[in-house]
């Protein structure tokens, strides 16, 4: 009996999806933010060693929490995978 009922849920779920053939512009904002969070962006590196690098996503400074500074010169977070702040994924390049 559970297995029947079980199927016919699963016949009824399939209808509801077929019976959408287009996505709310809502469902397509949504992937659209899945996508682009998920795609690495690089992170902002700065020319000089005596400033801090920044999210490319939210402009949030890694400096103090994930960025050290040692004699001036910051140490930069290359193992950061995303941004602590906005979860963008973040790409350190060379």
């Amino acid at each position: 009996m559970q297995k029947e009922y079980q199927m016919n849920e699963l016949k009824i779920d399939q209808k509801e999806q077929n019976s959408k053939p287009f996505m709310t512009d809502y469902e397509k904002g949504y992937r659209q933010a899945l996508v682009d969070i998920n795609t690495p962006k690089l992170a902002i590196i700065p020319d000089s060693d005596y400033e801090s690098s920044k999210c490319p996503t939210c402009g949030k400074d890694f400096y103090p929490d994930y960025e050290r500074c040692r004699d001036g010169r910051y140490i930069r977070p290359y193992g950061l995978d995303r941004c602590p702040f906005c979860g963008q994924a973040l790409d350190w390049g060379d």
